[in-house]
C-alpha cells in the first residue's frame, strides 16, 4: 500500500517485482518449448488482417521506442493482400519477440518494420513459400548487429550472441528458438542478415494461406525441438531441494462469510491452491470487496447458491468436479446463472470459457497487471447499469421482432442491416453482445465476423449467429472458431436466443418483462400447429408470436 515503504524498501520491492516478471517470462517460454516438444501446440488458423497488424505493432511498441529516443516505422507494400490465413496469435508472438530484441539491442536510430510480397528475387528454403503467394515481414534495426559466426547460435535455446549479452541486456535466450519453430509450424521460415555495429534484419516469411488442418504435431518440428531442449547448457547446476513451506489450508483461512451485510459486494474464490487463494483473498479485500473461499467444486456450488456472490473467480483444475462442470451447473441454475464468472487456469482454454458465458480468462502464472485488469473487468461488470446489444440483420421485420423479444429497462438495443455500418458502430461504442445474421445487404456475415475478431478491441465480444440458412459442416466449423453460439431459426429459436443473450449479459429470465416469458412458452405449440399445415417457417418464427 502507498506510504507503507521507505525509499530503500521501494527499490527492493521493484527489484523483486522485476525479477518475478523475468522468472514468469522464462516459465512461459519453457512451457511453450515443452508444448512444441510434446506436440501439444495447437494452431488457431483464421483470417488475419495485415492492416490491423501494422496498428497492433505501433500501438504496442511506440511508447517503448519513444522512451529510448528511437523511431519506429511500419511500411506496407502496395501489392500486399489485405488478409492472409494463418494463426494471428502465433504471428504476433514471433513479431513481438523480434521487435523486443531490436529495441533491446538498439541505442541510436530506430526500427523499421516492412510488410512485403515475396518475389522471385527472394531465396527461401521452404517449398510452401511461393513467389506472389507469400509475404515477408522484416524487422530492421540500427543496433549493435550480430557477427556472422554467431548468427546460427542465437536460434539455439538459452543462447545469445556472447556470454556478456544477457548480463548487459537481459533476456532468456529462448525467444528466437521458439520463434523459429513457430514459423515452421506456420509453414514459413525466419531469415537473418546482420552487420556488426550497423544493425540486423530479421525476416519472417509466411504463405498467404495455410490449411486449417495444419498438423501441429509435425514429427520434424518435434524432433528438432527435442534436440534444442536437450542441448547441454554452458553449466549444469544441481537443483536444490526446496524447503517445506508451511501454508495454511483454505478452510483454515478466515474469510468474510460470517461478516457479510446485504449491501456488500462479495467475490467467491473457488481454488484448491491455498497459497494462491490467500493471495487472491488479500487482493480482493484491497479492492474493496468482501471475499469467501471454497476449495473444491462442490463447495463452490453450494456457497454460490447460499451466498449469491457478486462475482466468482473459478479455477479449472479442481478436485471432485472440475471448473467446467461447476460453470455448467452455475449457468443451469436460475439462482446463480447471472453471476459473472472469471476463470483462472494453468491451461489456455479461453475460447471454451467465453462460450460458456465467462467474463474473462487468465492463464497461470499470472502477473499483478493481469490480476488488476481482471478485477477492473469484474468491477465494471458488477456496476454496469445498462447493457448494449447490436443486432445485425437484413430483414426489417426480423430486426423488429428480435428487438421486441430482448427489450428491457436495462438493455439498449441498436439495429442495423449492413455489415460495414456495424463495424462503424462497434468502433464508436462498446457493446456487450452482437447478434449476427449471415445474409447481409453489403458483405456476408462470415466477412463481418472475420473483420470483427481480427481487432483486439472486439476479441472478447460475445457474438451469437442467428440465421435461417442451413449450414454446411465447413461453414459451421468456421463459425465456431469465432462465434460463441450458433442458432438456426426455428420452433424454439426465440427461446434459445433469449437464453443465450441472458447468459452473456448475466441476466436471468425473471429480469425480463412477464409478457416475454409468456410469449416464449407459447412458441412450441404454435409452431407445431403451423408445421402440420406445411407453412415455411424459417424466416417467420419471431414475427408470428409477438403481438
Amino acid at each position: 500500500k502507498e506510504g507503507n515503504l521507505n525509499q530503500k524498501q521501494i527499490e527492493f520491492a521493484n527489484t523483486i517485482h522485476s525479477s518475478g516478471g523475468d522468472l514468469l517470462e522464462l516459465i512461459n517460454e519453457i512451457l511453450d518449448l515443452s508444448k512444441i516438444e510434446a506436440g501439444k501446440m495447437v494452431l488457431n488458423v483464421g483470417a488475419m488482417s495485415l492492416s490491423h497488424l501494422s496498428s497492433y505493432l505501433e500501438k504496442n511498441f511506440e511508447h517503448v521506442v519513444a522512451e529510448k529516443g528511437l523511431y519506429l516505422k511500419v511500411i506496407k507494400g502496395k501489392d500486399v493482400p489485405e488478409k492472409i490465413t494463418t494463426d494471428r496469435q502465433r504471428v504476433e508472438q514471433i513479431l513481438k519477440n523480434m521487435l523486443s530484441n531490436a529495441i533491446k539491442f538498439t541505442a541510436n536510430g530506430g526500427i523499421t518494420v516492412e510488410v512485403m510480397k515475396v518475389t522471385n528475387e527472394d531465396v527461401v528454403e521452404n517449398k510452401n513459400l511461393k513467389p506472389n503467394q507469400s509475404i515477408k515481414i522484416s524487422v530492421i534495426d540500427t543496433g549493435i548487429g550480430i557477427p556472422e559466426d554467431k548468427q546460427k547460435l542465437i536460434f539455439e535455446a538459452f543462447q545469445q550472441a556472447d556470454g556478456t549479452t544477457s548480463r548487459k541486456f537481459g533476456g532468456t535466450g529462448l525467444g528466437l528458438s521458439i520463434s523459429r519453430e513457430l514459423a515452421k509450424m506456420l509453414k514459413g521460415e525466419i531469415q537473418l542478415s546482420s552487420v556488426p555495429n550497423e544493425g540486423s534484419k530479421f525476416s519472417l516469411y509466411l504463405p498467404y494461406v495455410i490449411s486449417e488442418n495444419v498438423d501441429a504435431e509435425s514429427s520434424e518440428v518435434i524432433e528438432e525441438m527435442k534436440e534444442i531442449i536437450n542441448e547441454p547448457a554452458a553449466t549444469h547446476v544441481q537443483p536444490m531441494k526446496p524447503k517445506p513451506i508451511n501454508v495454511k489450508k483454505i478452510n483454515q483461512i478466515r474469510d468474510d462469510r460470517h461478516d457479510l451485510k446485504p449491501d456488500d459486494e462479495t467475490i467467491l474464490v473457488v481454488d484448491d491452491d491455498p497459497k494462491f487463494a490467500g493471495i487472491l483473498f488479500d487482493l480482493i479485500r484491497d479492492k474493496g470487496f468482501k471475499c469467501i473461499l471454497a476449495e473444491d467444486g462442490e463447495a463452490g456450488l453450494q456457497m454460490a447458491n447460499q451466498y449469491k456472490p457478486s462475482a466468482i473467480i473459478l479455477d479449472v483444475g479442481l478436485p471432485r468436479i472440475d471448473g467446467w462442470t461447476v460453470m455448467e451447473r452455475l449457468k443451469k441454475n436460475p439462482v446463480t446463472r447471472n453471476i459473472p464468472v472469471y476463470f483462472i487456469s494453468a491451461h489456455d482454454e479461453k475460447l471454451n470459457a467465453m462460450k460458456m458465458g465467462a467474463i474473462g480468462y487468465l492463464t497461470k502464472p499470472v502477473s499483478q497487471e493481469s490480476l488488476d485488469a481482471a478485477f477492473e473487468k469484474i468491477k465494471s461488470t458488477i456496476t454496469k447499469d445498462i447493457n448494449k446489444i447490436l443486432i445485425v440483420e437484413d430483414d426489417k421485420d426480423m430486426r423488429k421482432s428480435i428487438e421486441e423479444l430482448l427489450k428491457s429497462d436495462d438493455v439498449q438495443i441498436k439495429t442495423i442491416d449492413k455489415g460495414k455500418e456495424a463495424i462503424k458502430l462497434l468502433d464508436k461504442d462498446d457493446y456487450d453482445c452482437m447478434i449476427l445474421d449471415l445474409g447481409l445487404k453489403d458483405i456476408s456475415g462470415f466477412e463481418l465476423l472475420d473483420i470483427v475478431k481480427s481487432k483486439d478491441k472486439f476479441r472478447e465480444l460475445p457474438i451469437i449467429i442467428y440465421t435461417g440458412r442451413e449450414l454446411e459442416k465447413e461453414d459451421e466449423k468456421k463459425l465456431r472458431k469465432h462465434a460463441e453460439s450458433i442458432i438456426v431459426k426455428g420452433a424454439k429459436s426465440p427461446e434459445r436466443l433469449l437464453d443465450e443473450v441472458s447468459l452473456f449479459l448475466h441476466h436471468v429470465e425473471s429480469d425480463l418483462p412477464e409478457e416475454h416469458n409468456k410469449n416464449i412458452k407459447l412458441i412450441p405449440p404454435l409452431m407445431m400447429f403451423l408445421r402440420r399445415r406445411k407453412y415455411y417457417l424459417s424466416m417467420m418464427t419471431l414475427v408470428i408470436f409477438l403481438p
